[in-house]
């Protein structure tokens, strides 16, 4: 099997982007980080360094499926406009840049790659979903969908992207003793 239909049957929500070319550019960007990381399978990258049975493929899986639940529901509710396209192709990549940011080694989950000790989290998917021309609303959500950037999200479905990251993440990094994602978030509340 190659490294495209790889990575369509480990992300199946991937085949549901309706603009052919956006589909396939989404599955090049995956592609290509596959084959500039060190990961001899995809599914093998950790979600994160310090939490055992979450593999990035599973919390990208979790971020899409809940995201699209998010906005069917808020579409069909309210009457929002939704690009599902946009939506999908932007949890989709969310965090395709932590093929690169961990690295394997053996015994352990991985490490912290030269990128990661670096960049930002998500600067080199973005840097890879530039090259391959991807449309700047992907990008915009590919980049700040993590409160470490500063930035917020230029979009509705990046809000849900944003939403369904932290519902997948904080349950572990609970569980795990870690930080909380919610916990970095300013939120100002007005009446």
């Amino acid at each position: 099997m190659g490294k495209k239909e790889r990575i369509r049957k480990l992300i199946p929500l991937i085949s549901r982007i309706k603009d052919e070319k956006l589909r396939a550019s989404v599955e090049d960007v995956w592609v290509k980080a596959w084959e500039e990381s060190g990961w001899e399978d995809v599914n093998d990258c950790p979600f994160h360094l310090q939490i055992e049975g979450v593999t990035l493929i599973q919390h990208t899986n979790f971020v899409a499926t809940i995201a699209l639940a998010m906005a069917t529901f808020a579409k069909d509710t309210w009457r929002m406009s939704i690009n599902i396209d946009l939506l999908i192709a932007g949890a989709a990549l969310h965090d395709v840049s932590k093929l690169l940011e961990h690295a394997p080694q053996k015994g352990t989950l991985g490490k912290h790659s030269v990128i990661d000790e670096n960049l930002v989290h998500g600067t080199y998917g973005v840097h890879l979903a530039l090259n391959l021309r991807l449309p700047l609303g992907v990008i915009n959500i590919m980049g700040t969908h993590t409160p470490q950037v500063g930035k917020k999200p230029k979009s509705i479905e990046g809000l849900f992207i944003c939403y369904a990251d932290y519902a997948s993440a904080d349950p572990h990094f609970l569980a795990n003793g870690l930080p909380l994602i919610i916990n970095t978030i300013d939120f100002k509340f007005y009446r």
